[in-house]
């Protein structure tokens, strides 16, 4: 029976992983199993030539398989936050054998797949859900062959083990995955990516009949560091002070100031005034966000708040028979350093007589008025 319906057209979804990097030496560019155990079976490919046999760069695993035998490669890694282990893998040998890839956590099997044969080879791409591991565990990739009459090589290539999101320090690298649906025309499906909405084609092997753009999906940055400067780092309360961002870092979003280091935010403008009230001596801590992450500057004993003295005296005897001696006793409050005693009667004008801060001084027959100026770091009154 012929049917006239026409196929649906596809639908363009995607998604993608950011790659965490766990796995150690994951394309072998180093030209060694650095990190990696493996079994006498495995060693280092290098591309020559026009060669295909590497997926990615210059070097993969090649694993050589005796008839009916297995080989292998083994890493630890932190599964920890790891959402998908993926990785390339190629099989040459005759058509119509195929051997299966292993894949172990310690010694749970989490994957096991057949490799095709085909002329001149074929390359797939596993992608290995691992979610549920947490903390150290082996990696083991067992290549084994159920043929009968010859041996086999596999190449496995670009390994990546990957977290959800999009977002990350440079560079970024994404792992993509495709969730088109209505993909029915299988004998008519193709798949064209454009990594940076630019209209260039990236990985092409035709045009596809639906886009789906996801914009500003990816986002590469770099961290923020937090710095901060200041108009005037001490003076006389009440003082205030005028705080300027000095940080760097791609597109930071919030700006979090605490003033007096106490845990509580005080403002979150890119640039506040404070006024201190108060004398003391007090750290700042600004802490900025942005899409990458976060980062704190604390400044210990920044602003410096004085307060100026306030002068005070007291004074025995107050009258007495010519000449009397008077004993001065200083009573300032925040602290004086250092302070100047004089006295004025109606014959003469202001005569200093001492800068002791208790002074004794005699005093002949007259009326004295007395005058005390203390002074400290911050200022004087």
């Amino acid at each position: 029976m012929f049917s006239n319906d026409p196929v649906p057209p596809p639908v363009a979804d995607f998604s993608g992983n950011r790659l965490v990097g766990h796995l150690m030496n994951g394309d072998f560019e180093t030209g060694n199993f650095n990190g990696w155990s493996s079994s006498s079976g495995a060693s280092i490919y290098k591309k020559t030539g026009t060669t295909t046999n590497v997926y990615n760069g210059t070097y993969s695993a090649k694993i050589v398989v005796p008839i009916g035998g297995s080989e292998w490669i083994a890493q630890e890694m932190n599964f920890t936050d790891v959402e998908t282990i993926s990785f390339y893998k190629k099989a040459l040998g005759a058509i119509g054998v195929y051997p299966y890839v292993e894949v172990k956590v310690d010694s749970d099997v989490v994957a096991n797949s057949t490799v095709p044969f085909k002329s001149g080879g074929y390359i797939s791409i596993e992608t290995i859900n691992v979610s549920q591991y947490e903390g150290t565990h082996t990696l083991r990739f067992n290549v084994v062959s159920n043929s009968t009459s010859q041996g086999l090589t596999i190449y496995l290539d670009t390994f990546g083990d990957y977290i959800q999101g999009t977002t990350g320090p440079a560079p970024l690298t994404i792992q993509f995955k495709d969730t088109s649906t209505k993909m029915e025309d299988t004998a008519h499906t193709s798949w064209a990516w454009d990594f940076t909405n630019d209209g260039t084609t990236d990985k092409t092997l035709q045009n596809p009949v639906d886009i789906e753009t996801k914009t500003s999906y990816i986002i590469v940055g770099t961290p923020p560091a937090a710095e901060f400067i200041v108009n005037i780092t001490s003076g006389i309360a009440p003082l205030t002070v005028k705080f300027n961002d000095a940080s760097t870092g791609s597109g930071i979003s919030t700006w979090k100031w605490d003033f007096d280091n106490n845990g509580i935010i005080d403002s979150t403008e890119q640039n506040p005034e404070h006024t201190y009230p108060t004398a003391g001596t007090y750290s700042v801590n600004l802490t900025v966000t942005n899409y990458v992450g976060s980062d704190c500057e604390v400044k210990t004993d920044y602003i410096t708040v004085s307060a100026a003295p306030v002068a005070d005296f007291t004074a025995l005897p107050l009258s007495g028979i010519a000449p009397v001696t008077v004993q001065f006793t200083d009573t300032s409050t925040n602290s004086p350093t250092s302070w100047r005693w004089a006295y004025m009667n109606a014959s003469v004008g202001w005569t200093q007589f001492s800068t002791a801060q208790n002074p004794e001084y005699t005093f002949p027959a007259g009326t004295y008025d007395i005058n005390l100026t203390a002074t400290n770091s911050a200022a004087l009154y």
